[in-house]
């Protein structure tokens, strides 16, 4: 394979699956399609750079022309102007495919998220469910990845967390905390999505994909606490139909849409992390297992 399509490029998860790309793979030039104020500058070479919006389709069949495969690391968790939910997951994920079609791509890899079907209460799972739907109806050799919670050094969730575990005199948490998490780690990810690509694992299939353990909310909170040497500092419970009213009126500390999937466990079963353990031959690690690595007391 000699060049490649990533969307997201300058992402948490997309910037994490360019480095394993260009570490592992370096013959294979990568391909990103950026917004100008996204910073494209801040990529290194040899990524190619394409100026452009993947919400507009003549920019998306631009960056597409001589791509063998797309590896789709778009998301949003939260909806700002233009970029909505329906316009991200549903419309864009239309404009690449038509777009692969012309182009004769071969491979098509999305990062979704674990949770996503028909009837989510979010409406982030539900447009992220139809954006799979046109991904399995296409006709391209596909593959969805369903991961938890994504984390690492440049995170937004287990950072924010941490965050919370350092400052005040108390650490808030949502509810009662026992709806539960499987962490991966965003460089095992993005080892998987390379592994998927270049050797084929998972074709046509639609793969959970999570941590080498599950937590809970407290739990989580708990390592963080362990890891930051914040032992002694007690815990706040929020009720959950408290914090909802402030998700629906002023969409803080959290948005509706993250309020809802709070409520909700993000983890495998027992038989898909073996099987995910068995088909890239490693067991996930664990937020133990990689929290030191990055954060200190």
């Amino acid at each position: 394979m000699e060049r490649i399509l990533l969307l997201g490029a300058t992402g948490f998860i997309g910037g994490a699956i360019r480095e394993e790309l260009r570490q592992r793979t370096p013959e294979m030039a990568v391909r990103a399609l950026v917004r100008p104020q996204a910073k494209p500058r801040a990529l290194e070479p040899p990524t190619e750079v394409v100026a452009g919006d993947i919400r507009n389709r003549s920019d998306v069949e631009l960056a597409t022309r001589g791509c063998e495969a797309i590896i789709n690391a778009v998301g949003i968790i939260a909806e700002k102007g233009r970029n909505t939910f329906e316009a991200v997951h549903i419309e864009a994920m239309r404009h690449t495919l038509a777009a692969a079609k012309k182009a004769g791509v071969r491979r098509y890899i999305l990062i979704s998220a674990l949770g996503t079907r028909t009837d989510a209460s979010s409406r982030y799972h539900r447009t992220k469910f139809r954006g799979e739907e046109l991904l399995r109806g296409s006709g391209l050799n596909f593959t969805i990845l369903r991961p938890s919670v994504v984390f690492g050094s440049r995170d937004r969730f287990i950072n924010l967390l941490a965050c919370l575990v350092r400052r005040g005199p108390v650490i808030p948490v949502v509810g009662a905390g026992r709806n539960r998490f499987q962490p991966v780690f965003v460089e095992e990810l993005a080892t998987i999505v390379r592994m998927s690509l270049f050797q084929g694992i998972a074709e046509g299939e639609t793969m959970p994909v999570g941590g080498g353990k599950a937590y809970t909310y407290n739990e989580i909170i708990a390592v963080l606490k362990r890891t930051l040497r914040r032992e002694s500092k007690p815990l706040l419970h929020l009720p959950m139909g408290f914090m909802g009213f402030f998700a629906r009126s002023i969409g803080q500390p959290v948005n509706y849409d993250q309020w809802l999937m709070l409520q909700e466990d993000s983890v495998l079963t027992p038989d898909e992390l073996a099987r995910l353990e068995r088909l890239f031959g490693f067991r996930p690690s664990s937020l133990e297992e990689v929290l030191p690595r990055y954060l200190s007391g």
